[in-house]
């Protein structure tokens, strides 16, 4: 009997080490989620504290400056076609250009003042060999455009070189591109380009208000070149001119109320009838005494006086 209960214990030994382990799978370990840690709260603003006490005033921080852009390099050889209204104005005003008339080969002087003004003059060959011929003009921009306009220049139509600027150097060009052979310069152009009264030889020399302070009340006497009949021209303030002919004859005189005015450098009169019914602008000659010479614009004698 104790042999059997040893070999029931034996065999119940061997059945519990036989046994398959347990099949119920390990509890997994819990997942954690990982969050990410927020960024610290900033600094609080600084504070200004009244010196009596009371509230404190919280103070904004200041702001980092922005980088400045570098300035544009100048641009090399840019033409009025680049620029602005305002800066060809500051560009033209001042300049003293220098050219060639090609009609006769005599040199001439264009000044630009400021406000649009301007004087253009250039020394008479020929009959007026000696003398000046000056006229006032204007010059006007636009953004990329430049003009001037002067009696006696350019068939007084109206030019629109265009200027190069190199540096301080000052260069001028047809629109066509083609270079024309001024030389541009500044200089203090102004009053300085005035004959003095005193050294006035005609009327080129004058400023208009010069102009009508000599010719007012004055009368022009000459001789009408197709017959020789004799004229008088009164030159009644305010600009009204009174032409007269003698007819002969048993005729009365012909009359005629035209008008007169002046401009700076230049005399000039019209009528509707008398003088062919054109402008004559004649130069007057100034001498000593009362009465005065004239000759026609291009220096050539008129048979004319001016008699105050």
């Amino acid at each position: 009997m104790l042999g059997g209960i040893v070999l029931i214990a034996v065999l119940a030994a061997g059945a519990w080490l036989l046994r398959a382990p347990d099949a119920t799978p390990p509890t997994p370990a819990p997942r954690v989620e990982v969050v990410p840690t927020p960024p610290p709260p900033a600094a609080p603003a600084p504070a200004i504290k009244p010196a009596t006490g009371g509230a404190t005033i919280p103070v904004a921080p200041r702001p980092e400056p922005e980088p400045r852009p570098e300035p544009p390099e100048p641009k090399t050889g840019a033409t009025t076609r680049d620029l602005s209204a305002d800066a060809i104005e500051q560009l033209m005003t001042g300049l003293t250009i220098n050219g060639t008339r090609q009609k006769d080969g005599q040199p001439f002087t264009i000044e630009l003042y400021a406000a649009g003004n301007a004087a253009y003059s250039f020394p008479r060959s020929g009959a007026g060999a000696g003398t000046t011929f000056r006229a006032t003009g204007s010059w006007r921009v636009a953004d990329g455009l430049f003009c001037m306009r002067f009696q006696g220049f350019n068939e007084g139509q109206e030019a629109c070189p265009v200027f190069v600027r190199d540096g301080e150097r000052i260069s001028a060009q047809r629109p066509s591109g083609e270079p024309l052979d001024w030389r541009v310069s500044r200089t203090a152009a102004g009053r300085s380009a005035i004959t003095p009264r005193d050294a006035a030889r005609s009327s080129d020399d004058l400023r208009a208000a010069e102009i009508t302070a000599l010719v007012t009340g004055a009368t022009l006497n000459g001789t009408r070149q197709r017959d020789g009949k004799a004229f008088a021209i009164e030159l009644q303030q305010g600009g009204t001119a009174l032409f007269s002919l003698e007819r002969g004859a048993g005729k009365p005189p012909f009359a005629e109320t035209g008008r007169w005015w002046s401009e700076d450098y230049r005399f000039c009169m019209q009528f509707t009838t008398a003088l062919m019914g054109k402008m004559s602008c004649p130069r007057i000659l100034l001498s000593e005494g009362d009465r005065l010479a004239l000759t026609r614009g291009d220096g050539t004698p008129l048979p004319w006086t001016l008699q105050r």
